[in-house]
């Protein structure tokens, strides 16, 4: 009994501790674990946890879209062949240009659209001094299991990835996977940092690294298994 009188009493006095710190000295929403994610908040080590309480949560993850100036259209729910398609919506527009429609489940594009302005942007400027203007994707949706195994069904079956292949700068410049990765250049840099940093954005993080069939594109998704190859 005494030590769980120790355990409530410090649990009180940090949060009454947690409450004056935010009270007095503002902490920006990024590092607040009870606030929403928006899009525009910088990259932090709760990211990640924050994309994942929009998983299930459809209504949540709308709001956050709601509250953005990314142009949306929310999908209706549907049967495709075996495949399921629940909480999709279709990203009209959003900070960059994409070579195919991004269209999937709401958490997924909430963690695209973030990742996009605290991952890709950051990056582009930090390595080339300007910004990406377009991303070259191979898809999201496919009703297919993962490679290679009879019955488990690949997180694109429910729209719930996506493989992005090579990104385009404002002065035309082509950075691509298959081109790029793994050497000593800029653009190899650039690359390595941008899946390192994306491991704090997805669950799911696979590059060349990993196997010859991701030689060419990353795939991101917020599958259940925790992954940064």
């Amino acid at each position: 009994m005494r030590l769980l009188s120790i355990l409530i009493t410090a649990i009180m006095i940090s949060g009454i501790g947690v409450y004056l710190i935010t009270r007095y000295h503002p902490v920006p929403n990024a590092y607040l674990p009870w606030k929403v994610l928006a899009f525009d908040d910088e990259l932090t080590f709760l990211t990640e946890f924050k994309i994942g309480q929009l998983k299930g949560d459809n209504d949540l993850c709308l709001s956050v879209f709601k509250d953005s100036d990314v142009r949306y259209d929310n999908l209706p729910d549907r049967q495709a062949g075996n495949c399921k398609l629940e909480d999709q919506i279709n990203v009209k527009q959003s900070q960059i240009m994409y070579s195919a429609a991004l269209r999937g489940q709401c958490a997924l594009m909430s963690a695209i659209m973030v990742w996009e302005r605290e991952v890709v942007q950051r990056l582009a400027q930090k390595y080339f001094g300007t910004n990406v203007t377009r991303i070259k994707h191979y898809g999201i949706f496919a009703c297919r299991n993962v490679a290679g195994a009879k019955r488990r069904k690949s997180q694109h079956a429910t729209a719930n990835a996506i493989d992005i292949a090579g990104f385009t700068l404002k002065n035309g410049r082509y950075i691509s996977v298959l081109n790029d990765w793994g050497k000593d250049t800029d653009k190899a840099l650039f690359l390595s940092e941008l899946r390192d940093k994306s491991c704090g954005v997805f669950h799911g993080v696979l590059g060349p690294d990993y196997n010859n069939l991701h030689k060419d594109h990353f795939h991101f998704d917020l599958g259940p298994y925790q992954i940064c190859r």
